[in-house]
């Protein structure tokens, strides 16, 4: 059965005077600015203040009708049930889950002070805040120079919003206000860039768009990619399929027919909210919210389709650069980067990983090799190390209780959450290689 829109007439004329809201807007813009490029946004409260009020009734739109917008997207990824797609799931975890043992106020514990702000807007109709969330350390010295961590958590995604905010400064300033005891300062010059899975990904992204010739040219001294999503999620039902030939999803097994049907109502759907214009900015949601999606559209083969954006137009006009896939990155935009503005790398990658697999990183390491040879022509500046075995593999039983599964070779994806760096050697290897590179100034 294909999706159909389940709104009412009274809803759909809601959503039809949104979208004309939304045309207005976008048209009252181009007055301001022009069809060149728009300057930074965090000028336009203080500069443009006419632009920065039509953010603001964007904004307060997109509130006011995020739930009959969302409806049927909700409805969709609100699977297996609605028990497994609460925003507190994980947080501790249970049954099969329970190795994810962190509570919410986790950093709090460990010692940090947490600050969140937002650094930009999105591009598309519902002008969603960026929020980015920074971590200080409650016991730093007097008069330390504390360098920068960039860290790009994981998680899956399905759209990508080509919103990228280069060259933005004024964060450091905003955060001295915020610490209640300002002993310290931060350290500009020394970064160190991270990234797990989908954000190992994000974390390529944001190296190359930094190191392009146009691009802000921070200095960034070196990144950790954590078994990376460096090309589109694909994974081959047929290998992945268990005796029955369903596939494990949250501790749920599902047919082709069921998850191949999901998808098709997904693209249904995604179609009609791109036809009215209307497709909402997701800046972040706990897990597992939204999951199944990532989920879904790997499995399917489906996930590129999704991410070009550009499906809509004919093939002559699309832009054949998929900047979302960090192989393609490396290996066409060579040209325009600054190779000395690319930090030295470390990549792990678990031998057996089923959602991403190891051959697209070694392609990956093959195209830095070969097309940045000046850069990565030694384990000085790049190394992969292929995690083969665990001292200590951990994982949750029905009941709750933990497995501790010593000398394991099941290392798949997601596989270090629960390690301890003083028994895993490729652990304590990656983090004293990043940490010879990652230095203050001081």
């Amino acid at each position: 059965m294909s999706w159909t829109p389940s709104w009412t007439s009274e809803e759909k004329k809601e959503l039809k005077d949104l979208q004309k809201r939304n045309e207005h807007r976008e048209k009252e813009l181009t007055k301001i600015f022009g069809t060149d490029t728009r300057p930074h946004k965090w000028y336009w409260r203080n500069e443009f203040p006419k632009a920065a009020k039509l953010i603001e009734y964007a904004q307060e739109d997109a509130t006011r009708y995020k739930g009959l917008v969302q409806k049927e997207l909700t409805k969709l990824y609100t699977w297996p049930n609605l028990e497994m797609t609460d925003d507190h799931f994980f947080t501790p975890g249970k049954g099969i889950f329970a190795t994810f043992d962190r509570e919410e106020n986790w950093f709090k514990k460990m010692g940090f002070y947490e600050y969140q702000t937002h650094y930009t807007f999105s591009d598309s109709w519902d002008k969603e805040m960026m929020p980015v969330k920074i971590l200080v350390p409650n016991d730093l010295p007097v008069g330390h120079k504390a360098p920068v961590m960039w860290f790009f958590h994981g998680g899956g995604y399905y759209k990508e919003d080509g919103c990228f905010e280069s060259g933005f400064t004024k964060w450091t300033e905003w955060l001295y206000k915020q610490i209640p005891v300002q002993n310290f300062t931060i350290d500009k010059d020394h970064v160190y860039v991270e990234g797990e899975s989908a954000g190992g990904q994000a974390a390529v992204t944001a190296l190359w768009l930094n190191a392009a010739e146009d691009g802000p040219n921070l200095p960034i001294d070196v990144a950790l990619l954590r078994y990376p999503m460096i090309a589109h999620y694909k994974r081959r039902w047929d290998k992945i399929a268990d005796k029955d030939g369903k596939v494990n999803y949250m501790g749920v097994c599902f047919t082709k027919k069921d998850v191949m049907q999901r998808e098709a109502n997904i693209t249904d759907l995604t179609k009609w909210l791109e036809s009215h214009s209307l497709v909402p900015t997701c800046s972040s949601r706990w897990p597992s919210v939204g999951m199944a999606f990532a989920f879904i559209l790997s499995v399917t083969e489906r996930w590129q389709w999704y991410f070009q954006r550009q499906h809509s137009l004919p093939k002559a006009k699309r832009d054949e650069l998929d900047y979302m896939d960090g192989i393609e990155r490396a290996n066409n935009t060579q040209a325009s980067v600054l190779h000395q503005l690319l930090p030295s790398i470390y990549i792990f990658h678990g031998w057996n990983d089923p959602n991403c697999p190891i051959d697209n990183t070694q392609e990956f390491v093959r195209v830095l090799e070969t097309k940045y040879p000046e850069r990565y022509n030694n384990d000085k500046n790049l190394r992969f190390d292929i995690v083969k075995r665990l001292a200590v593999r951990k994982s949750g039983n029905p009941d709750g209780s933990i497995n501790n599964e010593y000398s394991s070779d099941n290392v798949g994806h997601g596989f270090d959450y629960w390690l301890n760096e003083t028994e895993e050697k490729f652990l304590r290897n990656a983090y004293d290689w990043v940490g010879d590179r990652w230095k203050t100034s001081s």
